[in-house]
């Protein structure tokens, strides 16, 4: 089909709208994710050839209003402010019509062009409600498609309306909001010394446009104005104030207000509601949002979700819980046929015939190709089905309607954190991985939330640095509950100190920064979309092999040269390797929390790689397949194990999770920070609490 010419297609709408479906039904396959450039907030294109016609759509950030309070929203109001594009197609949720069309007249204030797609209007009859569309187009002036996103109905509709408004054989023509003569006066003035200082030129903005946001007291504009030029700053707010006081109050408000009168005039005669008895769902909203229940409730949702990830990815914890109750071969055989079991085994297969082709190559040849560039690729590749896994659950959560009222009951735990009850996910994820977790944090609403969750992330226990805890707490402690004692308090240990950091950081690092403020849809459950759930976890897995691969493919080559190599040259010995001769010269180092031998302390080096491989190591240098025997070999006592686990659980994370930290944050000064930080503080406790067990005799 030959292509007329290109379309650029804005796509709006408040979060939980369907913005995400209408947009994966529109472009398929044909779609790019990345970054918008200089954010961590994701950027999608994607194109539809329709009618001769190359349709490009560009999903913009969901956003309440056009009035920025944070980073998402800024980027949607400057892309319709200041970008070139041909129609804005503005997605309302129809069983919430007064507070979507709220954005649609904001909208219509930067661009006539606007098309409304009036989706799910089945929850609309759900919920009694009927819209008489035809009326509505007429009042609104603009053209609308009734549609149902989810099931693909209105696509074709919305896309030769998007032809119709580009060839001009319809002009959409919102309606005026008229503002009282005291709000229209202040305009003027704002505009006219908007004009004199030519901040419009400077900033990229209308006048006129800028006024309203200037009157508004938007942030982000008189940041920017602040910045550009101080005076005509202080002027402008000024004026605001005395504006204020001759309007008896804020003038942001009078506008809101006379922006929902508008809307009450044109919808309320326009919807019928007929009366509908509460659904299951309704009442199930009653526990999830339980003020006592609904964190409990939440949390054991997430925790049956980590169990199915996670016994899908690697077998455990249902491995464990297999062979608790007495089915060890079952457990095994989990743990086998797991992705990460069988992934495993492809790369040491695959090893194993490289080296054997390479049997009459030099041994540091084989052991580049076979142990480190293999197994390097092989790091990178395990971690594909943990964050595609992740990335389907989440996508599910999140179109069911679930995470936002996850959201809503745990926001006040996190709010001294300067972090949204959004945040909740993301940490909670840290459980089972550390690399999705740091990944989620770019769903937070702020740039500091963002920054701050990725920061203290690398804090929450994830399932490999379990699995050592496990190993050697069954190893050292011999009573259950000793053993019970010990894992509850490296937990507590590790939240408490999450906790804390995170505060401290919103006091220091984010010390400008507001609190966080709960601003959340509670949309209506729905079955998740088999498209959005796909096209969540295939862009969450490319994205981190895209960006956090490269880096981690390259640190596992390192960690094999300093494993590899010592002073005599290539080596198969760990013992006579670079990393064996760093720990005997941090050994004297590390005495003061009860790493003693080089052993113990070439393990925590080798965990930066993965945190498994601290039992491995261990048990390689003591040539004992056996995790207790190789204790007892180094001569580890209960209270140099307790000291160890703590450095395990708190110090630097694996490389994935600093790659991923870099590749989320683009700044190796919070790479840094992380690092010295998290390894400083295990250090530390773990010395304190050496030192004093020592005193007392332990």
């Amino acid at each position: 089909m030959k292509v007329k010419r290109e379309i650029v297609v804005a796509i709006a709408g408040q979060p939980n709208v369907g913005k995400s479906t209408l947009f994966n039904r529109l472009t398929g396959a044909h779609q790019h994710v990345g970054n918008w450039p200089g954010k961590t907030v994701e950027r999608k294109e994607g194109y539809r050839d329709f009618a001769g016609y190359r349709i490009r759509f560009i999903d913009l950030p969901g956003t309440y209003s056009l009035s920025a309070l944070g980073v998402e929203e800024q980027i949607a109001r400057d892309f319709l402010a200041k970008e070139k594009y041909d129609v804005v197609v503005n997605i309302v949720d129809a069983s919430n019509l007064e507070r979507n069309l709220y954005l649609t007249l904001q909208i219509a204030e930067l661009t006539p062009r606007v098309i409304i797609a009036l989706n799910m209007m089945d929850l609309a009859e759900q919920k009694g409600l009927r819209i008489n569309v035809e009326k509505l187009r007429r009042r609104l002036g603009v053209p609308i498609v009734p549609m149902i996103a989810v099931k693909g109905k209105g696509i074709e509709e919305l896309l030769r309306t998007i032809i119709d408004v580009v060839e001009n054989r319809i002009e959409p023509q919102l309606p005026h909001i008229t503002y009282s003569p005291e709000l229209e006066q202040a305009v003027d003035e704002i505009e006219n010394i908007i004009r004199h200082r030519n901040l419009h030129r400077q900033l990229g903005y209308h006048p006129h446009w800028l006024a309203h946001k200037v009157l508004e007291e938007d942030f982000f504009v008189l940041q920017s104005i602040e910045e550009k030029d101080p005076d005509a700053y202080s002027t402008l707010t000024t004026l605001i104030e005395q504006i204020g006081k001759r309007l008896g109050g804020p003038p942001s408000v009078a506008m809101v207000q006379a922006r929902y009168k508008l809307l009450r005039e044109i919808c309320a005669p326009l919807i019928e509601k007929r009366p509908v008895k509460p659904t299951l769902w309704e009442r199930f909203d009653a526990l999830a949002l339980h003020p006592v229940v609904g964190p409990f409730f939440t949390l054991f949702i997430m925790l049956a979700f980590f169990v199915a990830v996670f016994s899908i990815n690697t077998g455990f914890p249902l491995n464990y819980f297999l062979e608790w109750l007495g089915y060890p071969d079952i457990a095994v055989t989990l743990e086998s046929y797991s992705l990460s079991g069988l992934l495993g085994e492809a790369f040491s297969s695959l090893a194993e015939s490289m080296r054997i082709a390479l049997a009459d190559v030099p041994l540091w040849v084989q052991g580049l190709i076979c142990d480190g560039i293999i197994a390097g690729v092989g790091a990178v590749v395990s971690f594909a089905p943990l964050i595609f896994l992740i990335g389907l659950g989440i996508g599910a959560l999140e179109d069911s309607g679930f995470l936002a009222r996850a959201a809503a009951v745990m926001h006040r735990p996190l709010k001294p954190l300067k972090i949204a009850g959004k945040g909740f996910i993301p940490l909670l994820l840290g459980f089972g991985c550390n690399v999705p977790s740091v990944m989620m944090c770019r769903g937070l609403y702020r740039e500091c939330e963002r920054r701050n969750c990725a920061l203290i992330a690398g804090l929450v226990p994830c399932q490999a640095r379990l699995a050592v805890i496990l190993a050697i707490v069954t190893a050292i402690f011999s009573t259950p509950l000793a053993q019970i004692a010990v894992i509850t308090s490296l937990y507590v240990v590790a939240l408490l100190l999450l906790w804390v950091i995170g505060v401290l950081f919103a006091h220091t690092l984010f010390r400008r920064e507001p609190s966080a403020q709960l601003v959340i849809e509670l949309p209506p459950y729905r079955a998740p979309f088999v498209g959005n759930v796909l096209m969540y976890g295939w862009n969450l897995t490319k994205h981190f092999l895209k960006k956090a691969g490269t880096i981690i493919f390259l640190l596992a080559i390192l960690m094999w040269f300093s494993l590899s190599y010592g002073p005599a040259g290539f080596t198969e010995d760990p013992s006579l390797s670079y990393a064996a001769l760093l720990g005997h010269a941090l050994t004297p180092f590390t005495r003061v929390f009860g790493a003693s031998h080089w052993v113990l302390v070439l393990a925590l080096i080798t965990g930066f790689i993965a945190k498994e491989a601290v039992i491995e190591t261990v048990a390689l240098a003591a040539g004992t397949p056996s995790i207790s025997e190789a204790l007892g070999k180094l001569g580890v006592t209960p209270l140099q194990a307790y000291s160890l686990l703590l450095v395990v659980t708190i110090y630097i994370p694996c490389l994935a999770t600093i790659a991923t930290i870099w590749s989320e944050t683009r700044s190796w000064r919070y790479v840094l920070l992380t690092i010295l930080y998290m390894t400083g503080i295990a250090l530390l406790l773990a010395t304190l609490v050496y030192q004093l067990g020592a005193w007392l005799g332990f």
